[in-house]
């Protein structure tokens, strides 16, 4: 099971496509270029290719064996636009509608609850249950 969120989730859904493995990505950078681009807090540029949705969604086309989850939030669209560019028919996209989230951090502090269940789920916990 790969895991991560903001870069972290990157690394998680790029390799988990790449790789075809149980995935949870919580909101991850997978486009660096246009906006993201004039403030790179990040340090991001120059060390990676800029957008990494064309080649998530060709591995992810080649195969796609084990379930994938990605959570976002439409509160912070400059991420969530690039992430729903990934084909939504090969993940699982967990849209978290909460208030408390209002910028790119906010995502994965304030879903928790969400990514401990998944990673049950993932790594097969459920069935004990």
């Amino acid at each position: 099971v790969l895991y991560g969120g903001s870069k972290g989730g990157t690394g998680a859904i790029y390799h988990g496509a790449a790789l075809d493995l149980k995935t949870l990505a919580v909101d991850p950078i997978v486009n660096i270029g246009g906006k993201l681009e004039q403030n790179d807090r990040r340090f991001l540029k120059d060390i990676r290719k800029e957008d990494l949705v064309p080649t998530i969604n060709g591995n992810l086309n080649k195969q796609n064996t084990y379930d994938k989850y990605v959570i976002c939030s439409d509160e912070v669209p400059l991420y969530y636009n690039e992430t729903s560019r990934i084909d939504e028919q090969n993940i699982n996209k967990i849209n978290v509608k909460d208030k408390m989230i209002t910028s790119h951090p906010e995502v994965s502090r304030n879903t928790v609850p969400e990514q401990l269940t998944i990673l049950n789920l993932l790594l097969g916990l459920s069935n004990i249950l």
